[in-house]
């Protein structure tokens, strides 16, 4: 070829090729991620919140590191068996892993598997529970018929793909296991296929139960017959009461263990009852003998106790004799009923239940459940149950061979070299021999890395198979017309007969149910919440729909319809209830624009006054739970200024709450007269620079303006207004411990220890711009505890990451802008153009995560976790200020995109309607203003919360009225994101 041939052709053509970099680079980091062990990610601590039932997944991960850690004692020691399954002391044999109590680290797999069967139980039940009790029957059907679809596919998938796997490695690299290998591949298969098609099939009658290719899977039938089990009886026992349904439970109890040898399915259900039990606790909807609060304790801890010695039961032989001959067995052996044909099972029955019933009653067993490692090995767990036979069968004997414990098979099956090869001491107590422990620093983290990688690939997507099957959205957005339901809220009238929404009573049981629908302008009838989501495998947290592109929070119970004692449901101790048929014309009926809410504790459901003493008046109040007393809180406001006078004070006090009058008006005041709370006087060179005009009394300020007292992650925080160094009246943050009487608690040394002044973003932006007096910031932080501070929210937002300094980066929110101006231009409420009108913020903020801490398994995370807090919406008319509370909330994780704006302000229940606000002496009596009301700050009221709670917690809103008096109101925080208008996230 030539030099013109190959460089001067102008026919060119371009290189065709099939590589792709960007496909090659992801599925080389799915490949990467697969086998990369996630449990020493440093991210996976930090990240992941533990719900309030994590505990169970760490019983369950560390219950199945029992069955591993016993099938290696029991094939390690080959002859010793006999020892590690028989009591202490049986036939005069005495050995410390035969102790009752320690015995379960050596011999508790009959135990775990026990432990499996309740929670099994226990969590398929959890949701339809919770659907039952909300009077969801249509949801209810859906969500069993779902979950029985994919049981089947759920339990057998990983079993098939491990197994099968298991099989190929033999022929594939000519290795030697359990069982016996087939001559060829293809005969292997074809036995694998035959006895893998009876082993599916529960209801098989002949044949033996275990399955050759993985003896420890007998279990997995076992389980599916128990789900059966399980949601026949959820369907059954739907429509009962609530004392008929725990009754008929107990009944099937006693059945499989007492008339018919179905001890696992007694298990099941015992795992069932305990769920309804738990979900009634959390709605506080107990039987009332079951409620023994100043015992708990002594009754949690024995029968914990109770429990790990049954779970030692001797399991060697089914034969009683031999029970009645062990140690401590004797009597207990008259127990067992004559229909169980084995023992074990029945005093492993109620080990489990005991077990699994007393853990979260012990604070420091609970903690053990929910270290790192036991969450791991509870999402590891199932196949842990399935990999750990085959590395034991494959590498596990070869080791153990190799440190001197061997077998009959060895000499038959081991290549040459493996026995003793390496072979160690096995001396110390039985079970604990070097020569035992030292494999597992090979097996054990090699199992663990199987399973895991075995969880990617078979487990997990074994769990969100569905084959079609339709699936609720999380969160969907505006599909209808608001203007239908104008959502007049009738809470304070008690439902009539029938309805899942169940009826209310004011005062202390408010709280046990509540109504989750609004009255159609057009229909004036009752329309439902939207569904909760659907529970796409066991341990998945119910969330939050919207409901014609509104957020609706659905009935946290309906156990007062679960009373039979009553015709309509209602529950004969509750106070009495008040009905729509009498009690329509006394009602302050609301606005039909606004949303009214309810106090959960005052007996006429209406807000609380704050009395700080007859000699204070006080203004823009604030309250925080007390970090030590009871029913107790520190209440923060300004004292209403002197005349003529530059000083200015916060008081401060311990103030719990009393009944007066007639009327039982609830107030919450102070237990003695209050104190001021110590903040520093600012100030700085060039104030009379900075503060102009009008402003410049402000120079002669002294003190604090305005104060906002809140928690954060883990700690409480006062920000205030002061003279500034930057502008004329800035904002301040400091440590609140160090300004009250906080008792014993650990402060770092650079954390807001003394006033710190915020600051503005960089001046290169319009957000940099100081306004003369700057007011109302706030916090807020995100899921990895970074604190930002938020300026403005109009006429759009300003908000940057704040340090400890109080310097501040760049400007956030044009990262956000994008969704945020769809958003705000479709949800916040509009500014008439005469200038009468303003939207500010007024509140510090909080966590909230829309799900319920009633719910089980609702599990804090960042797809359901928001940050909310109030604005107000500002009218000046006639000489008088009218403030409208809203709500927002916004996404914790950048760039906190705004997710959703009440489409409704709140009406606090109390409120003073059309003509009763203060009337200026100027207007006559025509002047018909409302009430103002500004509120001021908000809090959970338990002082457990912080700054996270849940949508079923409970919140304080404080508020100041008219500038001359204070008051607040404890509601349900779910009642704040009702009409909540969602966003778009693009």
């Amino acid at each position: 070829m030539t030099a013109n041939g190959l460089l001067e052709n102008g026919d060119w053509e371009e290189l065709k090729t099939d590589w792709k970099p960007r496909a090659y680079m992801r599925a080389t980091s799915r490949g990467l991620d697969l086998i990369r062990p996630t449990f020493w990610k440093q991210s996976l601590a930090r990240n992941r919140q533990i719900g309030r039932t994590g505990y169970l997944d760490g019983l369950r991960g560390f219950a199945a590191f029992l069955v591993y850690w016993q099938h290696h004692e029991l094939w390690a020691h080959d002859a010793g068996e006999k020892i590690f399954e028989n009591a202490f002391g049986y036939e005069k044999q005495f050995y410390f892993a035969t102790l009752p109590g320690v015995r379960t680290f050596f011999n508790g797999g009959h135990f775990a598997v026990s432990v499996f069967f309740v929670l099994s139980g226990y969590v398929l039940s959890a949701k339809p529970w919770i659907l039952i009790n909300a009077g969801d029957y249509l949801k209810l059907s859906d969500n069993l018929a779902s979950a029985l679809f994919r049981r089947w596919l759920r339990l057998h998938i990983p079993v098939i793909c491990t197994t099968f796997v298991y099989i190929s490695t033999w022929h594939a690299f000519g290795i030697w296991a359990v069982p016996d290998p087939r001559a060829t591949y293809r005969e292997e298969i074809w036995n694998w296929y035959v006895e893998l098609k009876n082993f599916t099939f529960v209801f098989r009658t002949g044949g033996e139960p275990w399955f050759s290719y993985n003896f420890h899977a007998w279990s997995i039938p076992v389980e599916f017959k128990g789900s059966i089990v399980i949601y026949s009886s959820l369907l059954a026992f739907s429509r009962l009461k609530k004392n008929a349904r725990l009754l008929c439970q107990v009944a099937l109890i006693v059945y499989f263990l007492y008339i018919a040898d179905g001890w696992f399915c007694a298990m099941f259900v015992a795992g069932m009852l305990l769920s309804d039990l738990d979900l009634l606790a959390a709605n506080d909807a107990l039987p009332h003998f079951l409620r023994l609060e100043p015992y708990k304790e002594h009754i949690f801890y024995t029968i914990f106790a109770i429990s790990i010695y049954l779970g030692g039961v001797p399991a060697h032989s089914s034969d009683l004799s031999a029970l009645r001959a062990s140690p401590g067995w004797y009597y207990l052996s008259f127990l067992k009923p004559q229909a169980v044909f084995d023992y074990k099972w029945f005093y492993l029955f109620w080990a489990a239940i005991l077990l699994v019933s007393s853990i979260r009653h012990i604070p420091w067993l609970k903690s053990f459940f929910e270290l790192r490692f036991n969450q791991y090995l509870g999402r590891i767990s199932f196949s842990l149950y399935l990999v750990h036979g085959p590395v034991l069968w494959i590498l596990g004997d070869r080791l153990y061979a190799a440190t001197g414990w061997t077998r009959e098979s060895h000499a038959i099956n081991l290549p040459k070299g493996w026995v003793n090869r390496f072979e160690l001491p096995k001396t110390g107590p039985l079970g604990l021999e070097p020569s035992f422990l030292l494999p597992h620093l090979i097996l054990l983290p090699l199992t663990l890395w199987l399973a895991e990688i075995a969880t990617k690939l078979f487990d997990e997507p074994s769990l969100t198979t569905s084959l079609g099957l339709p699936t609720t959205p999380l969160l969907t957005d505006h599909v209808g017309p608001r203007e239908t339901s104008c959502g007049m809220d009738w809470r304070p009238f008690r439902a009539g007969n029938g309805g899942s929404g169940g009826g209310h009573t004011y005062g202390k049981d408010r709280g046990k149910a509540w109504l989750g629908e609004s009255f159609s302008t057009s229909e004036y009838s009752q329309q439902k919440s939207g569904p909760e989501h659907e529970n796409e495998n066991e341990l998945q947290s119910s969330s939050i729909l919207s409901h014609d592109g509104l957020m609706s929070i659905p009935p946290l119970s309906s156990s007062e319809n679960d009373d039979e004692d009553t015709p309509n449901g209602s529950d004969n101790n509750d106070i009495e209830a008040i009905t729509s048929s009498d009690t329509l014309s006394t009602i302050d009926i609301p606005p039909p624009t606004h949303r009214e809410i309810f106090s959960l504790s005052t007996p006429n459901a209406k807000y609380f006054t704050i009395d700080f003493g007859p000699s204070y008046q006080t203004i823009n109040p604030n309250i925080i739970p007390h970090p030590s007393l009871n029913d107790t809180w520190i209440v923060v406001a300004q004292r209403t200024s002197l005349p003529n006078s530059g000083f200015n004070v916060e008081l401060v006090c311990d103030a719990t709450f009393v009944e007066e009058g007639e009327e039982r008006d609830t107030i919450l005041r102070c237990v003695s007269p209050p104190l001021i709370l110590p903040i520093a006087a600012t100030n700085s060179p060039g104030e009379t620079e900075r503060c102009l005009g009008d402003l410049a009394a402000l120079t002669l300020n002294i003190g604090p303006h305005d104060a906002r007292v809140f928690f954060g992650p883990n700690a409480p925080y006062t920000i205030y207004g002061s003279n500034s160094q930057y502008t004329c009246f800035g904002q301040w943050m400091q440590d609140l411990r160090l300004l009250v009487d906080w008792g014993f608690d650990l402060i770092p040394n650079n954390e807001f220890r003394i006033g710190t002044e915020l600051q503005r973003p960089t001046a290169d932006s319009d957000s940099g711009a100081y306004l003369p007096v700057e007011k109302n910031w706030f916090v807020f932080w995100d899921g990895q505890n970074q604190v930002y501070v938020h300026y403005d929210i109009s006429p759009r937002r300003v908000f940057t990451k704040l340090e400890l300094d109080g310097s501040v980066g760049p400007d956030l929110a044009p990262l956000a802008a994008w969704n945020d101006k769809a958003c705000m231009a479709k949800h916040m409420p509009s500014i008439a153009p005469d200038g009468q009108q303003s939207i500010h913020q007024a509140t510090n903020s909080l966590t909230i995560t829309l799900c319920k801490r009633s719910d089980l398994f609702c599990t804090p995370d960042d797809s359901n976790t928001f940050i909310l807090a109030i604005f107000h919406h500002k009218s000046f008319y006639s000489f008088h200020s009218v403030y409208e509370p809203y709500v927002m909330l916004f996404i914790r994780t950048a760039p906190f995109d705004v997710y959703g704006i009440s489409t409704k302000p709140i009406w606090i229940h109390g409120r003073g309607g059309p003509g009763q606000g203060k009337r200026p002496p100027t207007m006559d009596a025509g002047w018909d203003q409302r009430e103002m009301f500004y509120v001021t700050s908000i809090s959970w009221k338990s002082r457990e919360l912080k700054y996270h709670g849940y949508s079923d917690d409970v919140l304080f809103l404080a508020f100041g009225i008219e500038d001359e008096r204070t008051g607040g109101i404890d509601i349900l925080a779910g009642d704040l994101l009702k009409d909540l208008g969602l966003c778009s996230m693009g």
